[in-house]
């Protein structure tokens, strides 16, 4: 194992918050004192420039030229979920952790460092929450049918999808 250098600036935290309206919008958690830094690491992506942000976040309002390419917000918001990295005000970033509003929990940087440096170290720098519930080997058709089941996602887009998955060559 190599030994991996990384400040506490290196570390960005990352979230989306997508709506038709700012009322619907989901509230970021306020940051312990010791994780607001100077300068910022914590960024915001939203499509409402009204959207409030607490101390020690960065709001950015997702430029048109991306958001314009989708039409569902729940689409908008991926974006910066798979492809922020790519965003200019993160390119100093090292790792980049990214949560939902409503789950970025602010643990102590001890944690976060640590999981850095696992990233770091991962052939392909990426790190995963492990999904509870889901068994045997199907499991991004298991995720497609709940997801769909809880209403964040119809059925009719989930079975799309997991046509287009089966159909993959590699899947």
């Amino acid at each position: 194992q190599q030994n991996i250098e990384l400040a506490s600036a290196d570390l960005c935290f990352v979230t989306a918050e997508f709506s038709e309206t700012p009322n619907d919008m989901d509230q970021l958690p306020t940051l312990e004192e010791d994780m607001i830094t100077d300068p910022p690491r914590h960024y915001a992506f939203t499509n409402q420039p009204t959207y409030r942000v607490p101390e020690g976040w960065t709001k950015i309002v997702l430029d048109e030229s991306i958001s314009q390419q989708y039409t569902r917000q729940i689409t908008k918001s991926r974006w910066p979920k798979f492809m922020g990295w790519q965003h200019p005000t993160l390119k100093h970033c090292q790792v980049i952790f990214y949560g939902d509003a409503y789950l970025l929990n602010p643990i102590n940087e001890t944690n976060w460092m640590e999981m850095a440096k696992e990233i770091k170290q991962n052939p392909v720098g990426l790190m995963q929450d492990k999904q509870e519930g889901l068994r045997g080997d199907n499991k991004p058709v298991q995720e497609l049918v709940k997801v769909a089941k809880e209403g964040k996602l119809s059925h009719e887009l989930a079975n799309k999808t997991i046509q287009w998955l089966e159909n993959q060559s590699d899947y």
